[in-house]
Formats: C-alpha cells, structure tokens, sequence
C-alpha cells in the first residue's frame, strides 16, 4: 500500500507533487522537499510539463516557482536535483543567461525555465517519485 503524505496529489503516470506558496531560498526550499521525501520538481518530459505542470503552477499563486535544477559551485554545467545534465529543451530561449549570480532555475507559466538568484524567496513545488 502506498502512502500519500499530507498535501501532495498523485498524478497517474507521473509521481506526487506538493505546491508550497511560502516563500524560501532554493536551498530552503530543496531543504522542505528532502524533509518530505522527494525534491524539487523537475519537469522530465513534454507531457508532464503539459499534464501535471499546470495544476501545480496554478496552486502557486503564479508566481514563478523554483524547480530542481541548478548549476553547482565551481562548474560550468546545469543539472537536476538528480545530477542528470540540464536538457537545453528545458529553457526558454536565451537561458540559462549565465549571469554569476544566478545559479537556480524557476519555471514560468508555460513551464520553460530560467535562471535566478539562489538566495531569492520564492514559492516551489516539491516531487516525490514512485
């Protein structure tokens, strides 16, 4: 039997998602999801993005939420919570824009991301996978 923790919905298909409309660091944030069994979301595919995305981004309050992915202290790559490589399909067009102190990505309504300071306070939306 699997158990569902307070507040995350199942989508069927996907995983358990949980919207958070306080507002917190990336590092706050990513710190919550850990504490509920998950991440950050990271959008995986265009169906999810078109699927699940929505619902959460609406929960929110739209206000453009972090998601899990980053680029790590001292290199020059984007990957996910997972340490999978950033796909380029994940960004909207001229991100990520590089700027030093924006190493943490947000997702707009549509769901393309781009990137923001860390330290920031935004909503978020956390993913627990089956």
């Amino acid at each position: 039997m699997f158990y569902l923790p307070t507040g995350y919905q199942l989508f069927e298909g996907f995983n358990c998602y949980k919207t958070y409309s306080d507002y917190k660091s990336w590092s706050d944030a990513r710190e919550q999801c850990k504490r509920d069994g998950g991440d950050l979301m990271v959008l995986e595919s265009e169906r999810e993005r078109s699927e699940v995305f929505p619902t959460m981004y609406t929960s929110v309050g739209y206000w453009d939420p972090w998601m899990g992915v980053y680029k790590p202290e001292g290199e020059d790559r984007w990957v996910s919570v997972r340490g999978e490589p950033a796909l380029s399909s994940w960004w909207r067009p001229g991100y990520p824009d590089n700027t030093a102190d924006r190493k943490c990505a947000v997702a707009n309504g549509r769901g393309p991301l781009w990137n923001y300071r860390c330290a920031h306070l935004r909503s978020f939306i956390c993913e627990i996978p089956l």
